[in-house]
């Protein structure tokens, strides 16, 4: 599934638990968002509720890099709730979206 992020186009792919794209550098990861490449990569083989927190994570990357200029920053309480207040129900959106399509498809690689 693609998705629009601040007028960036984002894919979403599905991928075994040993696929090369889950790692960040050398650790196993469930998911990961590839910023040069605009692709969202999550384990297929978690359990319906990890891979739906997993694609959440990963999408909030995602919109901290579209949306935030400070990257790699550590950012204090209030810019976390703002950033949640603004986008937390467009992230929650996208997700419920995909795992919508991904049931009537079935389809995890589109």
């Amino acid at each position: 599934m693609n998705v629009k992020i601040n007028g960036l186009t984002w894919k979403i792919v599905e991928v075994n638990t040993n696929d090369t794209n889950l790692l960040n550098g050398k650790i196993q990861c469930y998911g990961t968002c590839h910023y040069s490449k605009q692709i969202i990569y999550i384990d297929k083989n978690l359990n319906i509720e990890k891979l739906y927190q997993t694609l959440i994570h990963e999408l909030t990357h995602a919109f901290i890099y579209c949306y935030l200029l400070k990257m790699n920053c550590k950012y204090d309480e209030e810019e976390l709730c703002e950033f949640v207040a603004i986008y937390g129900e467009k992230i929650i959106n996208i997700a419920t979206e995909y795992f919508n399509n991904r049931n009537k498809v079935g389809d995890t690689n589109e």
